[in-house]
């Protein structure tokens, strides 16, 4: 199977293998053709999008829409100039752009609504053209190698669990768990989507079926059951903490303690106010695992510290102002969520839940995280340092 998926069959192919060229395009096998394909469908309804912005009367003029699509192939400290002077001056990154460009800066609010959509999808291509081209078209094809790679260091393994488990009956069990899950995962008549304790039912149920997997594997598979005790010790004897250097932490207080009082003050309390928010974040979700076991109601919501800490950093993510002159926003903006949720075909998807209702339920059980931004500014290219000379 992965030999099927993996296998090029080109004149590309054939000559580089004989030796006749190297580095010749062997076209694409039939992992990457699924994934051209995919996102191929993407790129399609993206570019009917901004023919329909091209055609509409209020669209930005052909000199502007050039110019957004010149800042694209800019490079990226132009790029990032570019932004900088934006959240500066408050200004929109489509005036920016055109205000750095021979176009004409001057845009009507729906001529300005349509340049940011413009651009946003032109990005949207562009980020598709660029993964395709890395994924599928790259020479040499480091994907392919990758997956060869990884397959052939678990083909051991593999070969090990197949020789240990019933087959058959592990094949069942795994038709059995996805049919229910896909019956869990349907809407319910009402429209509302399952809970968390749905899918924590479902494991409940299939919980026997994982516990005959793993007593076959560990009752017949000896080599396998010693493999995963060997890598638990080496894991574990990673962490081990040696005193006989000075550690990252050592040279950070020194670093701290080169900092002005006043500075030290402030990084003192952002990292007081930090170490409150995750003792409340990880409270928090242990809360939640708490609701979720008791199973005495249905929550749109699950629990996860790192999950909860990815939205915040989603959350504070700074995103263009949405008139060519106001207020920078952020990624917990209603604007920006709302857009969030916008397919490729530009229709709102539908969750189930209305935004702020999700919003309110979430919010009323996640701490709200601290600021740490004067720490990383007095800190934060030390660390970096100290990251590299650990290397």
């Amino acid at each position: 199977m992965v030999k099927l998926m993996l296998a090029k069959v080109s004149v590309g192919t054939l000559t580089n293998w004989i030796g006749i060229s190297s580095g010749a395009d062997e076209g694409m096998n039939l992992m990457q053709q699924i994934i051209s394909t995919v996102l191929g469908w993407d790129k399609k309804e993206l570019k009917k999008r901004l023919e329909k912005i091209e055609k509409d009367k209020d669209a930005p003029s052909q000199q502007q829409r050039e110019a957004l699509k010149a800042w694209m192939e800019q490079s990226r400290p132009e790029q990032e100039e570019c932004r900088r002077r934006s959240q500066e001056q408050s200004m929109s990154i489509v005036s920016t752009i055109l205000s750095l460009s021979p176009a004409s800066p001057d845009l009507g609010e729906k001529q300005h609504k349509l340049a940011l959509e413009y651009l946003s999808l032109s990005l949207a291509v562009r980020d598709r053209n660029k993964i395709i081209d890395v994924l599928c078209h790259h020479n040499p094809d480091h994907l392919t190698q990758a997956v060869r790679d990884g397959v052939h260091a678990y083909e051991p393994m593999i070969r090990q669990v197949h020789q240990a488990v019933d087959l058959s009956a592990t094949v069942a069990d795994f038709q059995a768990f996805m049919d229910d899950m896909i019956k869990v995962a349907k809407p319910k008549k009402d429209g509302k989507p399952p809970s968390v304790e749905d899918f924590v039912n479902l494991l409940h149920s299939h919980m026997g079926a994982s516990h005959r997997f793993i007593h076959q594997v560990a009752k017949n598979g000896k080599e396998v059951t010693q493999w995963f005790k060997d890598y638990v010790h080496q894991v574990s004897a990673n962490f081990k903490q040696e005193h006989a250097s000075p550690s990252i932490f050592d040279s950070l207080s020194t670093a701290f303690d080169g900092l002005k009082p006043d500075e030290q003050d402030k990084v003192r309390k952002e990292v007081d106010a930090s170490a409150k928010y995750l003792d409340e974040l990880y409270a928090s979700s242990a809360a939640r695992i708490r609701d979720v076991i008791s199973n005495k109601s249905s929550t749109p919501y699950g629990p996860g510290a790192y999950l909860a800490r990815w939205q915040e950093l989603l959350d504070s993510t700074l995103v263009t102002p949405e008139t060519a002159k106001g207020p920078v926003r952020k990624g917990a903006s209603a604007s920006v969520k709302q857009e969030a949720r916008r397919d490729v075909d530009g229709q709102i998807k539908e969750s189930g839940v209305e935004l702020k209702q999700a919003d309110k339920i979430v919010g009323d059980k996640t701490p709200e995280a601290s600021s740490a931004e004067t720490t990383l500014k007095l800190l934060g290219p030390k660390f970096r340092e100290f990251l590299l000379a650990a290397k």
